[in-house]
């Protein structure tokens, strides 16, 4: 349920929501509503998408990942904000979000982005995605740029479940 107090998922496009696709260079007609659905043959885990996603492929033999941007918005304070986030798409073409929310949100807005992708890769010898920082936008002007990043991976789900193992990272 959205809160006055926080970012929240938007429950409509608005104009502030736009620019921030525009900055992104997405489009706005491919936006989608998405509910958590819980994965069936592994244990998913909160701010992991990427990892998330990649297992579900594994498992499922089937489908493939899309990256893309998670849409929130504070309506009071015109502020929205993006974070990267990738999803699986099955076989048939459905969009499915295999990581579970922390903040109690029932769907999400997520909009994809073909012309980027996340990878695996390695810092000095610790398991590493290269991805993108969230942008920010309040009341239409950019507080945030959309930039690549490094981040060090925390969770050891890649090997618990075979995705790399510690010696050929």
């Amino acid at each position: 349920m959205p809160s006055e107090d926080r970012l929240s998922t938007p429950l409509a496009m608005d104009e502030d929501i736009v620019s921030l696709l525009a900055v992104l260079g997405v489009d706005r007609g491919a936006a989608v509503w998405l509910p958590f659905t819980e994965p069936t043959k592994f244990p998913p885990e909160a701010r992991e998408c990427h990892i998330n996603a990649w297992l579900q492929c594994k498992y499922e033999r089937s489908g493939f990942t899309i990256s893309g941007w998670l849409i929130w918005h504070h309506e009071s304070t015109r502020t929205v904000e993006s974070h990267f986030h990738t999803i699986w798409v099955t076989e048939t073409g459905k969009l499915v979000d295999v990581t579970p929310r922390e903040d109690g949100e029932e769907t999400v807005l997520f909009v994809p982005d073909p012309s980027r992708s996340i990878r695996l890769t390695d810092y000095q010898g610790k398991p590493a995605l290269k991805t993108y920082t969230k942008v920010t936008i309040t009341v239409g002007r950019v507080v945030s740029p959309l930039r690549e990043a490094l981040v060090i991976l925390t969770t050891d789900l890649i090997y618990e479940h075979g995705l790399v193992t510690r010696e050929n990272l």
